[in-house]
């Protein structure tokens, strides 16, 4: 990570575990997934301009292994102060978005992990995707009635 300000903990080893719904998934795997799926993402029609914020894509690598990391149940070994709702939100964040990025995801997961570990991390993301854009439309909601 390009700023060791942010590192809270040494990072896992990549044959480090973690468990989703039973189904074991190591750290080397869910860091695989993370960089093959953002690089598919810089490079997406799409996709690309809701990323264009990323400055760093190296340190959004390591943020978002520990992202996940933490979703499967383990400790988190970065500090990174983060709004998600905002932060999607200001990116404009929409269900044709998610579509995609669900998309582009279960083929990132497919190229990485077994069917288990694939369906399992897949339904998470399709969780926290769908919360996000819940979130997102009722601030869409809200700022409207103003």
């Amino acid at each position: 990570m390009s700023d060791s300000n942010y590192l809270r903990d040494k990072v896992p080893e990549p044959d480090e575990q973690a468990e989703l719904n039973s189904v074991l998934i190591k750290h080397g795997q869910i860091r695989e997934v993370v960089v093959s799926f953002y690089t598919e993402i810089a490079q997406d029609d799409l996709l690309s301009k809701a990323f264009s914020n990323v400055e760093d894509w190296p340190q959004h690598f390591e943020i978002m292994t520990n992202f996940w990391w933490v979703r499967m149940g383990r400790a988190s070994y970065i500090y990174y102060p983060y709004n998600p709702i905002k932060k999607h939100f200001e990116n404009g964040f929409s269900a044709e978005l998610l579509s995609r990025w669900l998309d582009l995801f279960k083929k990132s997961l497919a190229k990485h992990l077994n069917q288990e570990q694939m369906n399992a991390w897949f339904l998470l993301a399709e969780a926290i995707g769908n919360n996000l854009l819940s979130k997102n439309n009722e601030v869409i909601r809200m700022l409207n009635s103003r």
